[in-house]
């Protein structure tokens, strides 16, 4: 029961990685040209990420620890920022939160994609 409990928080985590890269594939196009930027799009990959991030706070034996998981959701914040606001810091939590979470998974780096969220997950 425990590896099925462990796998699925694994599983989980992969999520929330896939949707944090998909939040950085939008920011970076909304950085360079607004007129390519959906907050619509942009929105739905954050609340996913967020959505999924929250879920370890239910596993009382998560990999993730309670301090781990407050820096996480620090990193994501309560709301994406928008391009034009202070979005290369934004995405440069958005890469710490997405390293925190392949390292606290032992995901291999080559999974977690580069700085633009692409080639990942």
């Amino acid at each position: 029961a425990q590896q099925a409990l462990d796998a699925w928080e694994a599983a989980v985590a992969a999520s929330a990685i896939r949707h944090i890269n998909k939040s950085l594939q939008i920011l970076k196009a909304g950085t360079e040209d607004e007129t390519n930027f959906s907050l619509k799009n942009y929105g739905k990959s954050w609340s996913q990420a967020k959505g999924f991030a929250l879920s370890f706070q239910f596993n009382p034996h998560s990999r993730m620890s309670a301090e781990d998981f407050a820096v996480l959701h620090e990193l994501l914040g309560m709301a994406p920022t928008l391009p034009g606001e202070d979005a290369h810091l934004y995405r440069d939590s958005l890469l710490a939160a997405r390293a925190l979470l392949g390292e606290t998974y032992a995901f291999p780096e080559v999974n977690w994609g580069d700085d633009e969220g692409k080639n990942g997950w």
